[in-house]
């Protein structure tokens, strides 16, 4: 990591990466914090901090699309919701199964992440409608970076005004509840939060 991290700086924070997952359940806490600080040092020093919310959504960007769904993943368990990840595949319109008990009350979720560099359309909305009417779920929520399309009445935003178990999460109001729940430092927490979300799952 040493010799990388001068002048490969991700290739060097992805040797720490891989360790941490190789060794999540051997490593003492010390040492566990100590490397995904080393992490966090490393990006905030060869790579710099986003310093608007264009940049803070670049960096989502950047991010692989698995990395993405445990992201968001580590995000709804902060909420108190129970997550499961689905498995790598075409999963017929959801990324993370969601549940949280509630006074008595048991609230599902089905999330799709879409993590593009254009707004998400009406298709994956309506694809993400059918699962939960199929399912008799509560809610679907897509979560897209660069947001919906919302111009005319064929939208994704039209479609979701329409049907009140749909939640569209656009990228400005996921950046706020990053900020709210993780601290406005949590991009240099990225990869942490992310590997939490790997080890978490890897042992359900």
């Amino acid at each position: 990591m040493l010799d990388l991290v001068r002048f490969w700086p991700l290739d060097a924070m992805r040797v720490i990466n891989a360790y941490v997952l190789a060794h999540a359940q051997q490593l003492p806490d010390g040492r566990l914090s100590g490397l995904q600080d080393a992490i966090a040092l490393i990006r905030s020093y060869f790579l710099g901090l986003p310093s608007s919310l264009e940049e803070t959504l670049q960096l989502l960007n950047q991010l692989d699309s698995r990395s993405f769904e445990h992201l968001v993943d580590e995000l709804y368990r902060s909420m108190r919701y129970e997550t499961r990840l689905t498995p790598v595949r075409k999963d017929g319109g959801r990324d993370i199964d969601a549940t949280r008990e509630d006074r008595g009350h048991r609230t599902s979720l089905r999330i799709e992440c879409k993590n593009w560099s254009r707004p998400v359309g009406v298709e994956e909305v309506r694809a993400l409608y059918g699962v939960i009417e199929d399912e008799k779920i509560e809610k679907g929520l897509i979560v897209g970076t660069r947001g919906f399309t919302s111009r005319g009445p064929t939208t994704a935003a039209a479609f979701a005004a329409r049907n009140s178990r749909l939640e569209l999460v656009p990228g400005e109001r996921l950046v706020r509840m990053l900020s709210e729940l993780f601290g406005r430092g949590w991009p240099s927490r990225v990869d942490q939060l992310i590997d939490q979300s790997k080890v978490r799952q890897a042992t359900h």
